[in-house]
């Protein structure tokens, strides 16, 4: 993750949310559950997989057509 400090107008130092990238980011899949991905492991789109879920990255999981959860508010 990048996370960056910027000098704002009014002259504070302000950060800049980190902001994931593919390579760093991991997330979590449900293989045999569907074909949405997680940032949250408790995410309640995963409560049917129960222990049947991997841990990959999020390039990993773009690459085999998973998409975001839109249970979860964690997007970016």
């Amino acid at each position: 993750m990048v996370g960056l400090a910027a000098l704002s107008f009014a002259g504070t130092i302000e950060t800049i949310p980190a902001v994931h990238t593919d390579a760093a980011a991991r997330v979590w899949i449900a293989p045999n559950y569907g074909k949405r991905y997680h940032f949250n492991r408790n995410c309640r789109g995963l409560y049917r997989a129960k222990n049947h879920v991997r841990h990959v990255t999020l390039h990993y999981a773009k690459a085999h057509h998973y998409t975001h959860c839109r249970i979860s508010g964690d997007r970016y």
